[in-house]
């Protein structure tokens, strides 16, 4: 269920919204999950970085992958 927002978008936004016949709900919904996303891929991305430098004692992706990779091999047997 969602929620109703109010918004203040100026003259200019609001013209430019009527130009090409968007809806201004479905035109900020879209932005948000835009901006969401991109905010959400980044911090999985840091992640994914941390973890790699987590894995073994190298410094590229790759090489901390492929150790990575190893360690579970091992480990899995």
């Amino acid at each position: 269920m969602g929620r109703t927002v109010s918004i203040y978008l100026d003259e200019e936004l609001v013209q430019l919204l009527r130009k090409q016949g968007g809806s201004v709900s479905g035109v900020v919904s879209d932005a948000l999950r835009t901006h969401l996303r991109r905010t959400g891929q980044k911090e999985w991305f840091d992640l994914v970085k941390k973890a790699a430098r987590a894995v073994g004692t190298s410094r590229g992706f790759d090489a901390a992958r492929r150790a990575w990779v190893e360690t579970r091999e091992r480990d899995r047997w």
